[in-house]
């Protein structure tokens, strides 16, 4: 049967181009090893996925797809009890279920979790309880430690000339009352806006030792314009560099809102200290350690393991470190030579070494744990047995997991607002009973705020420990670390140390 007649007879489509070329998907390898073969298309009744720079444009189009891609908890909850009603009344769902032994129940369970208490922050010497977004707290308050921003270079194209001059001239106004001092920089303008003129620009002006960092305003989202001036200034001349669309800074009602942000995050890039955890003699000593693992999705480059540590007591200084190793592998070799120089950092600054080491990492699946802890945390135990000879490193080894398909509900409260609407469990609520595992020491936090979809949980599984700790000092310490991210002012979905060590391991790969 030709491609013609399949297609007329099966879809009833025409195919008209007799001359056009198949297109050829080859199968990857673990495919092949299931017997799966090339798949040829048409390219005549083929259609490009994903969305255009018009759709995304389009706000009416983006408010309605995201209602229908995540809802709310309410719907979400009907879809799930719509799914589970269509399973226990379809004979052949029953037929297969009971050769198992098994039955699905019609209603969801009912749990009970419990609520952290708010975190407090130091900001501007004070302490400051808040919630899950503390912008407002930030604008109102000056940054913990400033950097004062002295010698810089500003890039952009000659047909930015003005937007450049009003984006400095914002930044000037907004870094006073935050105590950050910003001198003139070496103002570069280009005549157009090719990467080669970007880099070129900055391969001519950066100064040795001497350029704190390089501020670049870029004409459109061009990703291969973007990695280029990373690859260039993080790789070739180890300097910091700040990028902003001219389409964002070019909304003058929101121009000093892009560049309060802008100056947040060139200070903590610089060094500097936005807020501080509020944090308990307890926790002093304490190193932090966030790992990830980032994969091609193609599995033609090699995966990156970045490690992230923290170097302060109030743990907002982080030393980062990568290695590349074999593509498409989770499992790393590298974790003895990363976690030394982390804990090397640590002793330059501090003049001792961390009294405990705590280790979020992420991105492992159930079916690697057991590997994870014979191989990884190994490595690791090697590496503090070596520097403190005799003793018995104290350390614990949590794995996090984002990627699950458990879903919370808050009950409402009789006779409370919203009649019997279920809503997003509020930032805090921990779970640790019923849906946790017997054999593990597990826990599931909700630490950011979903106004709009429903929120994922984060799940959180200790995996070894020689910290005599309660359950619920290492549910605090997961809930305080969400509030340490410099690059969103409220709190995020993991503890901060695992979420730069994802970014850092996508950056570098």
């Amino acid at each position: 049967m030709t491609f013609i007649s399949y297609f007329k007879n099966h879809y009833n489509v025409v195919i008209e181009n007799m001359d056009q070329p198949l297109l050829v998907t080859r199968p990857k390898k673990k495919d092949l090893k299931l017997g799966k073969s090339n798949i040829y298309l048409v390219p005549e009744i083929c259609h490009l996925t994903g969305l255009t720079d018009v759709n995304r444009n389009n706000f009416s189009l983006m408010k309605e797809l995201s209602r229908r891609t995540q809802p709310d908890p309410n719907t979400k909850a009907q879809k799930i009890m719509g799914f589970i009603k269509r399973i226990i009344t379809n004979e052949q769902a029953k037929e297969e279920l009971s050769k198992w032994s098994m039955s699905i129940e019609p209603d969801m369970l009912n749990i009970e979790g419990h609520l952290l208490n708010q975190e407090k922050l130091i900001m501007g010497g004070k302490e400051i309880m808040v919630g899950t977004d503390w912008r407002n707290d930030m604008l109102a308050s000056r940054v913990n430690v400033p950097v004062h921003m002295r010698s810089w270079i500003f890039v952009f194209p000659r047909k930015l000339a003005h937007l450049a001059s009003d984006v400095l001239s914002g930044m000037k106004r907004v870094a006073g009352p935050m105590g950050i001092g910003i001198d003139m920089p070496d103002m570069i303008e280009l005549v157009d806006d090719r990467t080669e003129s970007y880099i070129n620009a900055m391969r001519v002006n950066i100064k040795h030792r001497q350029t704190q960092f390089v501020f670049c305003l870029l004409t459109s989202d061009r990703k291969d314009r973007y990695d280029a001036i990373k690859v260039f200034s993080c790789c070739d001349h180890s300097v910091l560099t700040q990028c902003v669309l001219a389409n964002k800074a070019s909304n003058k009602t929101k121009l000093l809102t892009i560049c309060t942000g802008l100056v947040w995050q060139i200070n903590v890039k610089l060094g500097g200290e936005l807020w501080a955890m509020s944090l308990p003699k307890g926790l002093m000593g304490t190193m932090i350690i966030g790992i990830d693992v980032w994969h091609d999705p193609k599995r033609k480059r090699p995966s990156v393991c970045a490690v992230v540590a923290t170097r302060n007591p109030s743990m907002s200084l982080m030393y980062s470190q990568f290695v590349f190793h074999e593509a498409g592998q989770e499992i790393t070799s590298h974790l003895t030579t990363l976690i030394t120089a982390a804990r090397r950092c640590y002793y330059e600054d501090m003049g001792r070494l961390p009294e405990r080491t705590i280790i979020f990492r992420d991105g492992v699946g159930d079916g690697q744990l057991e590997v994870v802890k014979q191989y990884e945390l190994q490595q690791i135990w090697d590496c503090l047995k070596q520097e403190q000879p005799g003793q018995s490193p104290k350390v614990a080894f949590l794995v996090t997991k984002k990627r699950i398909k458990e879903r919370f509900f808050a009950v409402p409260e009789a006779g409370g607002r919203g009649g019997g609407t279920l809503r997003n469990p509020p930032p805090g609520t921990v779970v640790d009973s019923e849906v946790t595992r017997p054999e593990a020491s597990d826990f599931f936090l909700v630490s950011q705020l979903a106004r709009h979809s429903t929120v994922t949980p984060t799940h959180y599984n200790i995996l070894y420990t020689t910290l005599d700790w309660p359950a619920s000092l290492y549910q605090r310490l997961s809930y305080k670390l969400c509030h340490s991210y410099f690059n969103w002012a409220g709190t995020v979905s993991v503890p901060a140390p695992c979420l730069y060590a994802h970014k850092l391991a996508y950056l570098a790969g």
